[in-house]
This record gives C-alpha cells, structure tokens and sequence, in this order.
C-alpha cells in the first residue's frame, strides 16, 4: 500500500484515477468536478510541521487557540473541534488561577497580581 502511495504521489495523472475509482456510487456531478480537474491541480498530501519557537503560543494575557495554534490541514476539517477543545483547556487553567478558596468575585475589576495568574495559566 506505501508504495501505491509513492507511487501516485510521483504521478498526478495516476492519483486523479485513483480518486475517480474511489467513487463508486457517488453522484453524477462529483464524478463531474474529478473529471473536470486538471491533473496537476491533485496534491497528494500536505506535510505537517511543528510551530516552533515554542514560547510564541501565549505572551501576556494573550494565548493562540485552535487554527492559530494547531497546523493541520483544512481537508480534516478539525479546526472547529481543536479550538473547542483549547477553550475547554484553557477555561480549566483559566479557573484554576483565578478562583481562590473564599474568594467570592464580584464584578469588580481584576488586580494587578490577577492578571500575573492569567499569565501563568495560559503558559501553563
């Protein structure tokens, strides 16, 4: 299987083929677009690579979430769900750093070292 991979990746006109056998009872009109696309219009695969430098993901009370954060392609369509599943992360750091025992917040504005523990949580 990874050298029919090799294989199509080397050769747009195979790949192309490859996808339109794959599309045993799909509709006449997705057939249509296949057919209609230009060989070399098919890449075969995106590489994906890490974001570094590492210490750019948060700086002061700023943090990247989903597709700021996560290089993925758009393909998956997992952008939604990781930025859902960062702000869940996030809010449990978030909470953690903020919410003390027998604190109770009420509205007023955060103080100076509050905003050194949302620092702290979004490296975390």
């Amino acid at each position: 299987m990874i050298t029919l991979f090799i294989e199509l990746e080397k050769d747009p006109s195979k790949l192309k083929q490859f996808v339109l056998n794959k599309l045993d009872g799909a509709s006449h009109d997705i057939k249509a677009v296949i057919q209609n696309t230009a060989p070399d219009a098919f890449v075969p695969s995106s590489p994906l690579r890490i974001r570094p430098p590492w210490d750019l993901l948060s700086k002061g009370n700023l943090c990247l979430a989903g597709n700021a954060l996560h290089q993925m392609t758009i393909d998956i369509g997992q952008g939604g769900c990781s930025a859902l599943e960062d702000a869940v992360g996030l809010s449990r750091c978030l909470v953690e750093a903020l919410v003390k025992p027998g604190r109770e917040f009420k509205g007023k504005a955060f103080e100076q070292e509050d905003y050194k523990r949302i620092e702290l949580a979004l490296k975390q």
